[in-house]
């Protein structure tokens, strides 16, 4: 005890800060609806995040396949072209063959036309 009879209450060193009383339940129901709303906010935040890049990717996605489609359909265009060439060379060389057939079969006939000597 001490000297006026009072009694001595050992007070831990370091902490003088005056007692501060718990956390009521409705400040504890608050604080986590606070932590909940910024989690919920940085889970959407990085989904949107995710979902921003994806949407990028699959842009650069179509943008490659229709730069392929266009190399592919270049392509095709020239093997038609050069197919179309040689079915016209053919046509060409089908009808100078065809001409002179008819050349030769009427040369061929006995026929007096007054060409002959």
């Amino acid at each position: 005890g001490g000297a006026n009879g009072s009694v001595m209450c050992a007070v831990p060193s370091g902490s003088h800060a005056p007692h501060q009383p718990p956390p009521s339940p409705a400040a504890s129901v608050e604080s986590l609806e606070v932590e909940v709303k910024e989690t919920g906010e940085m889970v959407l935040d990085r989904a949107a995040t995710v979902l921003e890049s994806l949407l990028m990717q699959m842009a650069l996605v179509r943008s490659e396949v229709a730069a392929t489609e266009g190399l592919v359909q270049t392509r095709l265009d020239r093997s038609r072209n050069s197919m179309l060439m040689a079915m016209v060379g053919f046509c060409v060389v089908s009808t100078w063959v065809t001409a002179a057939q008819v050349v030769t079969t009427l040369a061929g006939q006995n026929l007096h036309s007054g060409l002959e000597a």
